[in-house]
């Protein structure tokens, strides 16, 4: 996660996002832990929602970034 941190904070915007990205999915990664832990109904659905939109705006971002190749 510091990485993450780091990386989000570097200059360059492809790495700012990358950054965010990981830490998006370590967030959902400890809701899911803490959903296991104690059961909160809703912790779950909220990190397979933060999954879901990572993944669709990664593929989004490798689109954009990757141009006409």
């Amino acid at each position: 996660m510091l990485v993450a941190l780091r990386v989000s904070a570097h200059s360059s915007v492809t790495m700012g996002l990358i950054g965010a990205s990981v830490l998006t999915l370590g967030a959902a990664l400890a809701l899911v832990i803490f959903d296991k832990m104690q059961y909160i109904e809703f912790n779950f659905d909220i990190a397979l929602a933060l999954m879901l939109f990572g993944f669709i705006g990664t593929v989004v971002f490798a689109y954009v970034v990757g141009g006409d190749d």
